[in-house]
């Protein structure tokens, strides 16, 4: 499994030069190598097709072969050569898979063109057509077999016409059992699309960027298309330089080897790869299409590339362009002029017994293979340096309990064993609640008052023995800070730190506060570091509008600092905090002015402003205590007050990391402050709300999208007060919403538990104890009041994932950790026992009887059909067949599956390939059922059959889609955060189901955090959202009265009263209501009086809203003045940025944590590992 970020070993990588044995890149090898190019001594796996009988034109056979059974070994093998045994004239090409299930076992040969070669997922490792000569892959560089990993190879050739006798073509791979120095892959791009006739030039382009964290090092490179194609060209693009640089360049209708590129090419995480297929079409007078068949088309381009084992995926993919048409438009001229014609080897292409005078093409002689195997010595050989790394950590208190008024909790973090190499911090990001943690402080030391991974008391005693350095200083709700390029705060092996969290209040439950932490092994070339200004000691009278808090100093540095950033703390009576600087001119410049009762964040500088050595710095603290009846004092509470102004800045000095300066060292100094100085900013209404954590539900500006276009808004807004407080404070993370027959909100909750880097282990098993379930009720009916009138799950689920209601009232659950779907009866059923149970306990698995964290599930409306997303590992769709009989029982029969992986090693996101389907809604009226494939950031949508209809990815859309929920033509979404945090905001759309385009959006106050789930009811007049943090659960209303709760006999929004249903569920609601006095949620007749009660006022609330609404904004949607629908939507306060993107990593092994796919990044508290 190939993780993000957890690349830590020293990487030495030589450039490796190619001989000149070639005219150019893609050109055919010249002079004459003999068939010893291909070691014929060394062991080979022997792969023929057993006597395969192609009898239809374009037919694919494949054969699978064991390759634990071939080399007699349950180790692994390397490969390190191929030699094919084939003629053009037999096959057209032929393509090498590696998977564990194949649809056949060995020694079958079978249809692979309508059906899959694999039932789980592949990956390609060779490829030949056109009477391609052997491959030998460099010395020390081989593909990786494991029969544990992946037991079976597959050969695939397509037949272009019946053959009249049984065939035997076959490849042969050399291997070695040693594992070679470097991993070799194969990166493919592809695309589809159309070629005009009659063009002499049809252009079909592919990009991406690189889909690795580590550099690539290609040193081969295949071209494939049929009978139209002129040439395919590659480069890599790097957008800082703004330059391509060629790495592929070839004729397609030459032999389709893996030819030598003209010297290796490194491409970094980063940079983008593109490539352009040109077509001519003189000849056509149709359309022709990419696709399966001779007569059809083909756009790919395969590039071989060798990689430090195991950071990289042995097979990646980038289908279509998915980094804008910008890159290919920007292609070099002559990026579509083919290369010269060479006649023989166009002729070797049709003619096996043509000879070119080639016989291999062996890179062990094309390269300098000594140099690659010259690992030794200076970490910077022939142009090639080790490599930079980045990862991210999370860096949290692990299970706080605060138990008094302000608390100050510490924790450590040891860096020693962290990384082999040095690393520097080059980004904070917070990961809490202003509401729960008052504030936050990241220091560094030698020596913390624990050393291990304990909490402890660091009010009353101190973090450190030794002198801790403050790198970062968080509160009310402030943004994430990213350093400018080439800076960086310095951390040192002996290093530990610590963070601190003040608790204004005690908390009931655990805390996870923390940072999470971004850290690089390249050098910056400045470090970073805090000039902290500040009183330790001050006494602020009552009811005085204006009270001073002066600090100043000569600033003791040795070299310039260049001040790029500024926070400012102070409590509730603090109004404005200054700080200045007096050079030796004697003049006052002010380097920063803020706000304390905004989010306390690093607010960066227009300008940067540089303080010398001994120039004077000054800050002033201004309070205003109006209307307040007894004296404040500097103190540690948060009924106290702080007066600190923070000041981030670099330098080129490694040895000023933290300057302090408290008090006043010139008492007269302040008093001859500009003007002004002590003037509050003007008001700023929502960054005042959003340092407290709310703010307003109408927000003036529109939501924007990822490329900053404006989107519009809807009649949707928040139903206040719901839910009630009581329930609210029993909710754990909340991972999915549904709603039952009477209009109820049914959720799903976690408890006591949270998806972190420990929840699971490498193979996908559940990491925690097995033989304790969550203790809580982790499904609850809550009432449009807000109430909880029915709770059940305890001591039965261990991680709950979706839920859903189907048309009789039973309820639908997935758990990952259980691998499991559930079926229970209505709320619960009188057992609270499952009615039907699938997959295996605990199990992870592909094959029909396993689920591998399966996500959601779709029922048909007659409950005769159900569809489960499996999931995370699998990133299938599987359909359903279900009968019940009178007594109960259930038989179900699985009817299909469709779906492979799409992640970094998948080969395109296809209308089959998902990047975890994470989310099913049916439209039945529409006959299809639709997939939020989240990290994909779209809407795929089939027919009930399967068969690809639809992908919705609008302008605007979010970049991960955790949700969705279908009524009325139209789909209800909800984005989750993405990797940049710079990146729009979480956001709800309306989709039109049959245009794809976005009707609308809706918001929260304060705009969703992590949103998981969505439901919307079938009258679209209510929606509900689900956050995994906060923990939270959201009601908006269109104003419009629900289909449920307009009915008098269902108003309440209880269940009704009279027998309960079984999993058949016959009778009516109204029936149901009038049949007996049994209440069929149990409920305290408090809330039930509560409820009923409810009903009138909220239908008069309603009415009142729909008039004033309607008063407002006339009949038609609300407008900002123009002819734009108004957005509700809250949008960034702040601004937004496109700097800064990396990818979000929650799983924390060794320290520096790393992205597993199977992990969801939606869960940011998590607890921190500690070395």
């Amino acid at each position: 499994m190939y993780l993000y970020g957890a690349y830590t070993p020293s990487l030495v990588v030589v450039v490796v030069l190619l001989t000149c044995h070639l005219a150019g890149a893609g050109e055919p090898p010249k002079g004459k190598h003999t068939a010893n190019s291909v070691d014929t001594n060394g062991k080979q796996l022997d792969l023929v097709m057993p006597g395969a009988r192609p009898e239809t034109d374009d037919s694919y056979l494949c054969s699978a072969f064991d390759v634990e059974a071939l080399s007699g070994t349950k180790e692994a093998v390397h490969i390190t050569g191929f030699v094919p045994d084939a003629d053009a004239n037999r096959a057209h090409h032929m393509l090498l898979y590696t998977c564990n299930q194949p649809n056949e076992l060995p020694g079958k040969v079978y249809d692979c063109m309508h059906h899959a070669m694999c039932k789980d997922a592949n990956s390609i490792m060779f490829a030949w057509a056109k009477n391609a000569p052997p491959t030998t892959l460099p010395k020390n560089v081989g593909f990786k077999m494991d029969p544990k990993e992946r037991k079976y190879l597959v050969l695939q050739v397509h037949y272009a016409h019946p053959l009249p006798d049984a065939d035997n073509t076959g490849l042969s791979l050399k291997y070695q059992m040693t594992p070679p120095t470097y991993q070799a892959g194969i990166l493919l791009m592809v695309t589809g699309g159309q070629i005009a006739p009659h063009e002499e030039k049809v252009h079909l382009d592919i990009n991406c960027k690189l889909p690795a964290e580590v550099p690539l090092h290609f040193f081969g490179f295949r071209t494939h298309a049929h009978s139209l194609g002129s040439v395919i060209s590659g480069y890599a693009f790097n957008e800082k330089s703004n330059e391509y640089r060629q790495i592929a360049k070839g004729s397609p209708q030459w032999p389709q080897a893996f030819y030598p590129m003209k010297q290796l090419q490194t491409v970094k995480p980063g940079e983008y790869l593109a490539a352009r297929c040109t077509y001519n079409s003189t000849t056509r007078d149709k359309v022709t299409f990419i696709g399966a068949t001779a007569g059809d088309e083909m756009c790919n381009l395969y590039m071989m590339y060798f990689f430090p084992p195991g950071k990289a995926a042995d097979y990646l993919g980038c289908g279509g362009v998915q980094a804008g048409n910008e890159i290919t438009e920007g292609l070099p001229a002559g990026n579509d002029v083919a290369p010269p014609r060479n006649e023989v080897w166009e002729a070797k292409a049709h003619n096996s017994g043509v000879d070119t005078g080639v016989t291999a093409i062996n890179y062990d002689d094309l390269m300098d293979t000594q140099a690659l195997m010259d690992n030794k010595g200076s970490t910077k050989k022939a142009g090639i340096e080790e490599e930079d790394q980045m990862a991210i950590y999370n860096f949290t208190m692990i299970g706080a309990k605060p138990t008094q008024t302000d608390d100050y909790l510490c924790t450590a973090l040891k860096m020693k064993g962290m990384s082999t190499r040095k690393l520097w911090i080059e980004r904070f990001s917070a990961i809490a609640n202003g509401n729960r943690a008052h504030h936050m402080i990241l220091s560094k030391c030698k020596h913390p008052i624990k050393e291990d991974d304990s909490i402890y008391d660091c009010r009353h005693h101190a973090m450190c023995l030794d002198q801790s350095k403050i790198m970062f200083a968080w509160a009310k709700h402030a943004e994430p800070t990213k350093l400018p390029p080439d800076v960086g705060f310095d951390i040192a092996d002996d290093d530990f730190l610590v963070l601190q969290v003040h608790y204004a209040e005690p908390l009931n439950d655990p805390d996870y506060s923390g940072l999470q932490l971004q850290f690089t092994t390249r050098e910056p070339k400045y470090t970073a570091g805090i000039f902290l200004l500040g009183r330790s000691n001050l006494y602020i009278p009552p009811n005085t509008p204006t009270t001073h808090g002066d600090a100043n100093c000569k600033a003791n540095i040795p070299a310039w600092i260049h001040v790029f950033a500024y926070r400012t703390h102070a409590h509730s009576f603090g109004n404005v905090i200054s700080g200045y600087k007096k050079g030796k001119t004697g003049e006052w410049s002010l380097i920063a002015k803020g706000n304390p009762q905004w989010p306390q964040a690093f607010y960066p500088m227009e300008k940067e402003m540089i303080i010398a050595p001994g120039d004077t710095v000054a800050a002033r603290c201004s309070y205003n205590t109006t209307g307040h009846d007894s004296p404040v004092k500097i103190g540690a509470t948060a009924g106290d007050e702080m007066c600190n102004l923070y000041l981030m800045y670099y330098t080129t000095s490694k040895d000023t990391e933290f300057v302090v300066c408290f008090d006043e060292k010139d008492t007269e100094l302040n008093k001859h402050l500009p003007q002004g100085n002590d003037e509050p900013l003007p008001p700023n209404p929502e960054l005042e709300m959003k340092a407290h954590g709310t703010t307003e539900a109408a927000q003036t500006n529109p939501t924007t999208g990822r490329e900053g276009k404006s989107l519009p808004g809807s009649h949707y807004s928040l139903v206040p007060g719901w839910p009630a407080k009581e329930t609210a404070s029993y909710l754990g993370q909340v991972s999915g919403v549904a709603i039952d027959t009477y209009g109820n909100a049914v959720i799903f909750h976690r408890g006591d538990r949270t998806w972190n880097g420990n929840t699971f282990k490498s193979d996908n098993t559940y990491g925690m104890d097995k033989n304790v379930p969550i203790p809580q009720d982790t499904v609850l009916t809550v009432n449009s009041t807000g109430h909880i009138i029915n709770q059940w799950g305890n001591n039965f689920f261990f991680l709950p994932h979706m839920i859903t209601i189907d048309k009789q009232n039973n309820v639908w659950v997935t758990d990952v950790a259980m691998h499991q779907v559930f079926k229970f009866g209505p709320y619960g059923g009188d057992d609270k026992k499952p009615l039907l149970t699938l997959g295996t306990k605990f199990e992870p698995g592909t094959d029909d009887s396993h689920y591998c964290k399966p996500t959601s599930v779709a029922v048909s409306a007659d409950t005769k059909t159900f569809y489960v997303s499996d999931g995370y590992c699998n990133s299938r769709i599987i359909k359903y067949s279900i009968t019940v009989t009178s007594d109960g029982k259930h038989a179900v029969n699985k009817i299909t599956e469709w779906g492979k992986t799409a992640g970094v090693m998948s080969i395109s996101r296809g209308p089959y390939n998902f990047n975890i389907p994470h989310s099913l809604t049916l439209a039945e009226d529409k006959n299809l059922i639709c997939v939020a494939d989240r990290e994909n950031g779209r809407v795929l949508c089939f027919d009930t059959d399967g068969n690809a209809k639809k992908e919705i990815q609008p302008e605007g859309f979010g970049g991960r889609i955790f949700g969705i929920s279908y009524a009325k033509q139209q789909l209800y979404a909800v984005s989750g955060p993405e990797f940049n945090p710079f990146a729009p905001k979480p956001v709800g759309f309306i989709l039109d189901v049959e245009s794809g385009q976005i009707d609308g959006t809706f918001q929260v106050p304060d705009g969703l955090k992590n949103p998981h789930d969505v439901v919307v009811s079938e009258d679209a007049s209510t929606i509900y959202v689900v956050e995994l943090n906060p923990f939270v659960t959201w009601k908006l209303s269109n104003g419009q009265p629900s289909a449920l709760s307009g009915s008098s006999s269902v108003s309440s929004g209880l269940p009704a009263a009279g027998k309960q249903p079984t999993a058949a569920g016959s009778s009516s609601p109204q029936q149901m209501i009038l049949d007996g006095a049994k209440k069929l949620v149990p409920t305290s007749s408090g809330v039930l009086w509560a409820a009923v009660i409810s009903v009138p006022l909220t239908i008069l609330v309603s009415c009142l809203l729909a008039i004033r609404k309607c008063r407002k904004r006339g009949k038609g949607t609300m407008t900002d003045g123009g002819s734009r629908p108004k957005n509700w939507g809250l949008g960034d306060i702040l601004g937004r940025s496109k700097d800064g993107f990396q990818p979000v990593n929650t799983e924390e092994r060794d320290g520096l944590v790393g992205d597993d796919s199977d992990s969801e990044v939606e869960e940011f508290s998590v607890p921190a590992m500690h070395a």
